[in-house]
């Protein structure tokens, strides 16, 4: 039958295992399950839901022979009768304790499994009360919508009453399960015990325990409290309060005896208690486990203790402690009631800590430390000290000391001590202690009061430092220095007196120096005030100005209002710096003489700026009518142009749209001839009935008969470009004069109209090209768009020869522009190209071959420095064009 046994919860060193336990075997205390807040708590709209309804149960669940605390309760949701906290339902565990083969063989388990299902079948399964819609989170972490309703009172207090049948039923199927299929516990075995002599005495060295279970030791030997007496120990004990430290506890078998005994410290003590000792007594008393203990003090003669390697016999104890607690399991096959039947496990626990130094709490009161100590030299001082004179003229200190800080060294010279011969520390006295003075030396205690220093240079009164505080010093080396000290204490008095009648006359003559200024400053006060007004003044006339220059958004305007401003201000400064009563008047007075002229100043600008950007408009809208016209101009030409079918006749129309394209190109950028963009079409129509009229003239004319010395002649044919530059729309007839017309290169069209009526200008020879109209506003160069240019007509020549001796002329010339242009890659590549094409053409001259010479020729043409070369080039090449 197992029994209930109260777990060592707070860890206490003797609790665990002060109640026997019967058969060998520990029922640790039962635990309810934990309850969930909405389980008790109402629903939202006040309806109460159904509240847990529970008895506690201890089984041993899990067949480790160790029963458990567990719940058994009706689920609110599910309505199953559950066992809590290896959660299961009564179901699944009563199915599984029915499968075991010794159940099946016990005829006491079998009934007692009946009784307890058809006890169940009665409550249904915990199925009881009705059901209502809800909104919760149920104790499994589930979103729920709907709950079971709080039954009635006799619904709660049947199924209530069956729940506590059952558990009592399952109660009585514990306790004949513990006795069916009990298994034994081992005797406790002693596996070694190791000891150790310290002046005679024995003590543990080591311990080790195995098996170590709830039944007692098979060598008979009892746990006891300590009961044997050390001369160790009790040397210990007259200075500091050690413990009679149990290796293995004697609620685990431990023996008060020499060989299971160390001497420790009442922290140490503390730190088994917590540690090793819980963990074993919680396996072996709380879970009736099996255990393999081991214990050993180690480093034997190194503990410094609490007086730190000066008290020897604290010196002889261990300095660490090694511990290992290790579960045990039964061998298969056997019954455990033998400690053979036993095999190390898994380790519990296992550490190895350091001896805990005592406190100075352990200290026996009115113990003086064992070793006599020596003052040094020096100044003392604690704030909780205590001094005393000892019998044999040595003393007794406690407390904190300080010696020699070197926070007091400003008056280590007054006390009579030289500092140069001081060396600092501190003394943590936390036992009263026995100093014994130098031979020599002698103790004077520093009373409170006032005292003369020397510091910084200065002789100040200052008191001496609080607490108790005394010197160690030779008596007669001691007063001499004071004799010394009261020396410079009067050298630095006579120096410090002189200092102050320096500084003194120092500050009368910075009193004076001070008084002159005083007067010159308020002698110049009207000045500085005048001064103040006037930058006052100028502050107000420049906000006046900043609100004004927004409005002029050109630099020249811009400028001007600047100068036009500062002019005003240089004015207004002149006749504010000769009012020497400046400071008397009124600021807006002074100033609106000037700001008023500031504003006409202003207006008058400001109406010129709009003025200049009238014209401005006007100017770019007449350009962009100017250029638009030239455009069309130019399209109408090529399209009259392009009607034409002979090479004669288009060299005519060339000649004429040249003088034409000028005429009104001059007369359009005219500024004195007066139209606007609304007459554009009226402009167009006199140009296009000129352009119609050429048009039929040169389609009327007829091939021309050509002299052969002409035939190698260089032709100059105009070009005709759309200028990029604008004029001012002006209203005028539309009908240009027919004087003849002037030619000027493009960059001469930008002068302005009233230069053009004066001195002479240059004649620039015009570069023959296509008539191709070209437009480029941006400056920015733009690839030509040619056509193939039309020459004045040439005779073909009579036979091959004559074709070939032009091509042989025009390939020499290409061969001497090779060698020019020596070096010039670029330029040497493109004339090798042409010297190809131009050897092609002589071995094949037909139709597409002169055309791909004539084209390289117009491209290379273009280049600034083969322009004037290959003039004479094309022109011949022109005259052998195949038909």
């Amino acid at each position: 039958m197992k029994e209930t046994v109260t777990p060592d919860h707070l860890a206490d060193s003797r609790a665990v295992a002060n109640q026997p336990a019967t058969g060998g075997v520990a029922i640790p205390d039962v635990t309810s399950r934990p309850q969930s807040q909405e389980e008790t708590a109402p629903t939202a709209e006040g309806t109460p839901v159904a509240a847990p309804v529970e008895v506690p149960v201890t089984l041993d669940m899990n067949d480790d022979e160790v029963d458990e605390g567990h719940t058994l309760f009706i689920d609110l949701d599910d309505g199953g009768v559950w066992l809590h906290s290896d959660k299961q339902t009564l179901e699944v565990f009563l199915q599984r304790k029915r499968k075991k083969p010794v159940v099946q063989s016990s005829a006491i388990l079998l009934n007692l499994l009946k009784d307890i299902e058809d006890a169940a079948k009665l409550v249904h399964i915990g199925r009881y009360g009705t059901v209502q819609a809800t909104n919760r989170i149920n104790s499994k972490g589930v979103k729920k919508t709907s709950q079971r309703v709080a039954p009635t009172v006799a619904q709660r207090q049947t199924a209530l009453a069956q729940l506590q049948l059952i558990g009592n039923l399952l109660q009585q199927l514990n306790t004949a399960s513990a006795v069916v299929m009990k298994k034994q516990r081992p005797p406790s075995h002693k596996v070694q015990v190791d000891t150790k002599s310290i002046d005679g005495d024995l003590f543990c060295a080591k311990v080790i325990m195995a098996p170590l279970s709830l039944l007692p030791r098979d060598d008979n030997v009892p746990g006891s409290p300590p009961s044997a007496v050390s001369s160790l120990f009790t040397k210990l004990t007259k200075r500091i309060s050690y413990k009679r430290g149990h290796m293995l506890n004697e609620h685990l078998h431990g023996p008060g005896t020499g060989n299971n005994l160390v001497p420790i410290s009442t922290a140490f003590n503390s730190v088994m208690k917590t540690g090793v000792e819980k963990a074993a007594k919680e396996a072996v008393n709380a879970k009736n486990k099996v255990i393999r203990f081991e214990a050993e003090p180690l480093d034997w003669g190194l503990y410094p203790g609490f007086y730190n390697g000066a008290f020897p016999d604290e010196q002889k104890l261990p300095n660490r402690f090694r511990f290992l607690v290790r579960q045990m399991k039964r061998v298969p096959g056997t019954d455990g009631s033998d400690i053979t039947h036993w095999q190390d496990g898994p380790v519990i626990y296992t550490k190895t800590e350091t001896h805990t130094i005592p406190s100075a709490a352990d200290v026996v009161q009115g113990t003086v430390a064992p070793i006599v100590q020596t003052f040094k030299p020096g100044y003392y001082r604690s704030h909780d000290g205590k001094l005393e004179q000892a019998a044999n003229l040595n003393y007794h200190l406690s407390g904190t000391y300080t010696v020699n800080n070197p926070s007091f060294s400003h008056y280590f010279e007054a006390f009579g001590l030289d500092p140069t011969t001081l060396t600092s520390e501190n003394l943590p006295l936390n036992v009263t202690t026995e100093f014994q003075l130098p031979p020599g030396l002698t103790l004077t205690p520093i009373p409170q009061g006032d005292i003369e220093i020397v510091y910084n240079g200065k002789v100040i009164k200052n008191r001496t430092p609080e607490g108790k505080s005394f010197v160690i010093a030779d008596a007669s080396v001691r007063a001499n220095n004071l004799t010394i000290y009261a020396g410079l204490v009067e050298n630095t008095k006579q120096m410090q007196q002189q200092q102050e009648q320096l500084a003194l006359k120092k500050k009368q003559q910075e009193q004076q120096e001070l008084a002159k200024r005083q007067a010159e400053s308020a002698s110049s006060w009207k000045v500085s005030r005048n001064s103040h007004s006037i930058t006052k003044l100028e502050i107000e006339f420049n906000k006046e100005v900043e609100q004004y220059e927004h409005l002029f958004t050109t630099v020249t305007f811009k400028e001007r209002f600047k100068a036009v401003s500062e002019s005003i201000l240089t004015h207004a400064n002149a006749a504010w710096k000769s009012d020497d009563q400046l400071y008397t008047k009124i600021i807006e007075v002074q100033l609106s003489p000037f700001v008023t002229e500031l504003r006409q100043k202003k207006e008058q600008l400001v109406q010129e700026q709009s003025m200049e950007a009238a014209k401005a408009r006007a100017l770019r809208e007449r350009e962009d009518l100017v250029k638009g016209l030239l455009e069309d101009l130019g399209k109408i030409m090529n399209e009259e142009r392009n009607t034409l079918t002979e090479r004669w006749q288009k060299d005519e129309f060339d000649r004429g749209a040249t003088d034409i394209f000028s005429l009104y190109k001059q007369y359009w950028k005219n500024p004195q001839n007066r139209f606007d963009k609304s007459q554009r079409q009226e402009l167009l129509a006199s140009a296009r009935k000129k352009v119609k009229d050429l048009q039929t003239k040169a389609k009327a004319v007829t091939p021309p008969s050509v002299s052969p010395a002409k035939v190698f002649a260089p032709q100059t044919i105009p070009q005709v470009k759309v200028p990029s530059s604008q004029t001012e729309l002006v209203k005028r007839k539309f009908e240009p004069s027919e004087k003849k017309v002037d030619l000027r290169v493009d960059k001469m069209e930008e002068e302005d109209s009233e230069e053009e009526s004066g001195g002479e200008r240059k004649k620039v020879k015009r570069a023959p090209s296509a008539f191709t109209l070209q437009t480029n506003v941006s400056g920015a160069p733009q690839s030509p768009s040619f056509q193939i240019p039309f020459f004045q007509p040439q005779l073909p020549p009579t036979d091959v020869v004559q074709q070939n001796v032009t091509v042989n002329t025009i390939s020499g010339w290409i061969d001497n522009l090779h060698q020019q242009f020596n070096g010039d890659q670029a330029t040497q590549g493109q004339l090798a190209i042409l010297q190809q094409s131009i050897q092609q053409f002589k071995h094949q001259p037909d139709l597409p071959g002169w055309v791909k010479v004539f084209e390289l020729l117009m491209k290379l043409k273009d280049i600034d420095h083969l322009n004037e070369p290959l003039k004479k080039s094309i022109i011949l090449w022109d005259s052998i064009k195949p038909h």
